[in-house]
């Protein structure tokens, strides 16, 4: 079989060609109208010429990344078997969570002592593997632990692969004692972890989760009298698979600027991603499998040295098997069939990606100088989550199966609502409403062409508050038409439902259809604020 030359059956076409045949196709108005900028506010365009900025280094020699499971069980009996079925399935890491550490979100194992390693970790092979530690308050008893479960079982720490993950928010003198403690036991891995997890849980953007991680890892470099080598980050992976991907590869641009400007030799940095605990759903819940996929696909091809993904039920309790099964699948499958190791930086000459990692690498470093100057971090970061979640309720940030989309007859176990999830929200007015199955009544005006859009648009968004639709329902009427049939007919389709004894009616369209009616749905609305008004009229105490 020969060669075809495809390309060469083409004339070649510069950005200015493209630009020029984008604006054809937007009859003559501005390539602007298809630019959204981040949360960050750098503008997102439509279209990017050819990057000839240089690949970043990520993992060496086409390397795949370590597959990385959370030990996150109470019951160290329990966390065991979870671990050893992990690594038989596919994982190569664990990650030992603890009670008390953000990343354990209400779960982890019960205490940082040898006992308790060694029984988590029975009939696994540790110098096999490599271990993270996310230990919380509690990493000052990670040093003797580790010794100790060493010492238990014979094993050299120079030839162990484990990231200590100590987090002590500076406290400077105890870091410095439990880092000297284990580089004088010649263990090689980092030892402090600056977590971003815990500034994208609460709502900061991309570049502020860069920002605030830099300025920690700025803090143990001090403390630990430059010992860059001893520092590595964690970041989240969100489902936006570009943002992540620039932003994980804009860490790397940023940590060796870091040594630069301190004059430290050139230190690659330990990176490890996990998937966003911030997205996870509990209604439908089985999208989360996509967002995992997702997360991983950008943090892998990002240049991440390890991942770990949340199990798809993650927001609704402890997983089980077959969702920690589903979590290791979803990398395995990215490394082991879809080769996505295979090339190091495979975002280079992107210039979408280039430009995106470049911008964020731009504001977070400033971001990092203000918080080195003593901006407010908690302050900037409520700001964002607010905007973000703006952005939710008026559903201009929708949210497959929640607030789109949803199974209304989908049953939610009443379980707490964990952290500042994006889908918490919604989920609570599906709660309130699911021991009642409150229905509203829809009604039409003119022909099926004239009402559909609306009325299907209208049922997906009552839905999204656990509402469903019955003609006999009468505390809620929702009018649904087009602008002409209501022109013709509003008036006296509103007067009809009041003398049927419907106590409160609600149009589908922008308000001012008529004075009879004060309650209107329609695009941009804040879709929270008007479910709560819909459950307090269909009697659910406005929850």
């Amino acid at each position: 079989m020969t060669d075809l030359p495809l390309a060469a059956s083409f004339a070649p076409a510069s950005y200015e060609d493209w630009m020029k045949k984008a604006e054809l196709a937007l009859k003559g108005a501005s390539l602007d109208k298809l630019t959204k900028p981040s949360r960050d506010g750098i503008p997102l365009r439509p279209l990017y010429a050819r990057s000839e900025t240089p690949a970043i280094a990520a993992r060496a020699g086409g390397l795949a990344w370590q597959l990385v499971q959370r030990v996150d069980a109470a019951d160290p009996v329990m966390a065991n078997g979870f671990a050893l079925e992990d690594l038989q399935g596919g994982a190569n890491a664990l990650a030992l969570t603890f009670a008390g550490a953000h990343s354990a979100r209400g779960f982890g194992l019960r205490d940082v002592q040898a006992a308790t390693l060694d029984l988590a970790l029975k009939d696994v092979s540790v110098h096999a593997i490599a271990l993270r530690f996310e230990p919380g308050p509690q990493w000052r008893d990670v040093p003797a632990a580790m010794l100790k479960l060493a010492e238990l079982r014979s094993l050299s720490p120079a030839q162990l692969d484990v990231n200590f993950g100590l987090d002590p928010f500076c406290e400077g003198a105890g870091l410095a004692a439990a880092a000297k403690l284990l580089r004088a036991a010649d263990f090689g891995g980092p030892l402090v972890n600056a977590d971003g997890r815990l500034f994208h849980d609460a709502g900061a953007t991309e570049a502020e989760e860069l920002g605030f991680a830099l300025h920690r890892g700025l803090q143990y470099l001090r403390a630990l009298d430059g010992d860059a080598a001893a520092i590595s980050f964690t970041l989240s992976a969100s489902p936006d698979m570009f943002l992540t991907l620039a932003k994980f590869r804009a860490v790397r641009l940023l940590w060796a600027r870091v040594c630069q400007a301190a004059g430290l030799p050139m230190q690659p940095v330990a990176l490890h991603g996990e998937t966003s605990f911030r997205h996870l759903t509990r209604t439908d819940p089985h999208v989360n499998l996509l967002r995992a996929v997702a997360g991983v696909f950008g943090a892998g091809l990002g240049g991440a040295d390890s991942v770990s993904v949340l199990p798809f039920t993650a927001a609704s309790g402890l997983a089980d098997s077959f969702a920690r099964r589903m979590a290791r699948n979803a990398q395995v499958m990215l490394v082991e069939e879809s080769h996505l190791h295979r090339v190091g930086d495979p975002a280079a000459g992107s210039g979408y990606i280039s430009s995106l990692t470049d911008q964020l690498a731009e504001k977070a470093w400033g971001i990092m100088q203000q918080a080195a100057r003593g901006a407010d971090i908690s302050a900037a970061i409520a700001k964002s989550h607010e905007a973000q979640m703006a952005r939710v309720a008026q559903r201009a940030w929708p949210i497959t199966g929640t607030s789109e989309f949803p199974n209304v007859k989908e049953i939610l176990a009443a379980a707490p609502q964990a952290g500042t999830r994006l889908s918490a929200p919604f989920e609570a007015l599906r709660l309130a409403a699911q021991a009642q199955k409150p229905c509203v009544r829809l009604v039409t005006l003119g022909r099926i062409a004239d009402f559909t859009a609306r009325a299907q648009w209208v049922q997906n968004l009552v839905a999204a508050g656990g509402v469903g639709v019955d003609e006999t329902a009468r505390d809620v009427a929702i009018i649904c038409g087009s602008d002409e049939a209501y022109a013709a007919e509003i008036d006296a389709a509103v007067r009809a439902l009041k003398v049927a004894g419907v106590q409160h009616i609600w149009i589908a369209g922008k308000p001012g259809v008529t004075e009879a009616v004060s309650h209107y749905l329609h695009a941009g609305m804040d879709v929270i604020a008007g479910l709560k008004l819909l459950h307090t009229q269909l009697g659910l105490g406005g929850k």
